[in-house]
């Protein structure tokens, strides 16, 4: 989202992201009242840590950002990375991830819950 566009306001922006493939995640999140910013990545696979960099430097408004981590090895890894380089460029983050996700609870194959986060 385009930083003339956003509202002027004294709170941490949420933002997420995650592979392409599943639309309307990220992008069709964006608004008022829901994300101030998605970094989707290629096809089913994790934004990289400069682009989610980048998205998160695009929205701060001075209050921080909320980084939602969708509980996949890729998406955790670039996100905590991104937010390493948030925290060294004086960027206020706050990171939670979201395992909420049972479908493959028992699969033999899987690192845990993975996440669907429903902002609406």
């Amino acid at each position: 989202m385009s930083p003339e566009l956003m509202p002027r306001c004294r709170k941490s922006r949420p933002a997420v992201g995650g592979g392409s493939g599943h639309e309307p995640m990220h992008c069709g999140y964006i608004g008022q009242g829901m994300l101030s910013g998605a970094c989707p990545g290629e096809i089913f696979t994790s934004p990289t840590p400069d682009k989610i960099f980048e998205c998160a430097m695009q929205i701060d408004g001075g209050e921080g950002v909320l980084m939602i981590i969708k509980n996949y090895t890729g998406d955790i890894l670039n996100f905590e990375t991104a937010t390493e380089l948030l925290h060294d460029s004086g960027v206020k983050v706050t990171t939670v991830v979201i395992d909420d996700d049972v479908a493959v609870k028992d699969s033999l194959y899987t690192a845990g819950d993975a996440a669907l986060p429903t902002p609406y």
